[in-house]
């Protein structure tokens, strides 16, 4: 009986360690052609070449949390994938022959993936897997941003015989109201910088027309800064030193310093490897060989400090850091001044609470919307000094009648910025 006991013990120890484990520290290395993950322990610099499984044409991975989340373009699924246990969660199918390309996150339970062969840009329930939405945009979406409360989408233009002129569309991800932004031809990259704007990596059409390096103001929604380059450049990465990546399959990364409008790397000196590219909570950067299934770390002035060998084909990264954002050094420093936190409860019923901080006197709103962008509520339209805020919504449209149970979003807006949440109420 003892033994018995001490045996059930360890068990449930082992079992209580095992649960509340979590991945070491760590970069993910997407394998499209080995279709594989390989996870570099960065703690002590070992390798496990084959993590776990990937899908058919894989094609982009991003880390959210604890999860993984894989574009398999052949399967026309998202998987979603468990670092700990590294087992596949749940698949998300968005139908026959929409072949998706790229993906970013609206918050924790939703996402905006685009349909490369459907030419839309469909808005997932993460935990459901359901479609919430579906937008038309133009030829052949690729790389999707989500920054600043909008989608933006590089639409590649491809027509089948040749190149639409390039485009950017901006999606707001309540009203689902698209605008587009003119931008060079074959955009297929794209990230923020350190100053809001849009940094588009358009490639040309790889004979006579070169690539190019774009910057767009969202507010303005225009493009206000340009560069041309020789490589057909396919995906951008930005430091935290406001350094952008531009990489290529097989011609290198080019490192183009977004403060001065400058090349650190360019088309003369490039660093090796490319697509992938991912940054550490020091600013080095990992960078994925595809051609010679390597991973090769730089630190912020260019020096290689390591070189790693993955699965076949990686053209994809994402770097697992169980430190909290911004306190990995031990900073306590104040966040950004701009915030919408999550709605609490969540789900609810009948109410429910919205805290908010501004850092500007001026303008407020916050409304409410359904899943279709129709207005619900508004809750507030006043100027409003700095401060922390929190507002409670009792789960009624403007005439004052109970909205019916479902998913809504809510959309604060001041001082030319915007974020927008979703919640779910439950009656």
């Amino acid at each position: 009986m003892r033994s018995y006991i001490l045996s059930t013990y360890l068990t449930l120890l082992f079992i209580t360690a095992f649960l509340s484990a979590q991945p070491p520290y760590s970069a993910w290395v997407l394998n499209t052609l080995g279709e594989n993950v390989s996870m570099i322990n960065l703690e002590n610099q070992s390798v496990i070449s084959n993590a776990f499984g990937a899908g058919l044409y894989a094609n982009q991975m991003k880390v959210r949390g604890e999860r993984a989340y894989i574009v398999n373009s052949g399967l026309n699924a998202i998987q979603v994938v468990d670092l700990n246990t590294r087992t596949t969660l749940q698949t998300i199918n968005l139908g026959p022959g929409t072949n998706p390309w790229g993906m970013d996150f609206i918050d924790d339970q939703t996402a905006a993936v685009s349909l490369l062969f459907t030419n839309q840009v469909v808005f997932v329930d993460l935990p459901t897997g359901n479609t919430i939405h579906t937008v038309a945009v133009g030829n052949a979406p690729e790389d999707v941003k989500f920054h600043g409360g909008k989608v933006y989408v590089a639409i590649s233009g491809y027509n089948g015989t040749g190149f639409d002129p390039g485009v950017v569309s901006v999606i707001d991800p309540v009203s689902y109201t698209v605008a587009h932004v003119g931008v060079g031809v074959n955009p297929q990259g794209l990230d923020a910088d350190l100053q809001g704007n849009i940094v588009v990596a358009c490639s040309g059409d790889y004979a006579s027309i070169e690539g190019r390096i774009d910057l767009i103001d969202p507010a303005a929604q225009t493009v206000i800064h340009s560069q041309s380059v020789t490589f057909g450049i396919t995906t951008v990465a930005v430091s935290g030193g406001n350094k952008a990546y531009f990489s290529t399959y097989s011609e290198g990364v080019l490192v183009y310093d977004l403060d001065s409008y400058s090349f650190e790397r360019d088309e003369n000196n490039p660093l090796p490897g490319g697509p992938a590219v991912a940054f550490d909570r020091d600013d080095a950067a990992y960078i994925g060989d595809f051609a010679r299934d390597s991973v090769y770390v730089y630190d912020p002035s260019h020096l290689r400090q390591h070189a790693f060998l993955v699965g076949d084909g990686p053209v994809s990264l994402a770097i697992f850091d169980p430190a909290p954002s911004g306190l990995a050094d031990g900073d306590d420093s104040a966040p950004e001044a701009f915030a919408l936190y999550q709605n609490y409860p969540n789900p609810f019923n009948p109410a429910t609470n919205f805290g908010f901080r501004i850092s500007d006197f001026g303008f407020v709103n916050l409304n409410i919307f359904d899943t279709t962008g129709r207005k619900v509520t508004k809750l507030l339209a006043q100027e409003m000094a700095p401060g922390e805020y929190e507002l409670q919504w009792d789960g009624r449209d403007d005439t004052g009648a109970p909205v019916a149970s479902g998913v809504y979003f809510y959309q604060l807006s001041a001082g030319g910025q915007s974020a927008v949440r979703r919640m779910v109420l439950l009656r």
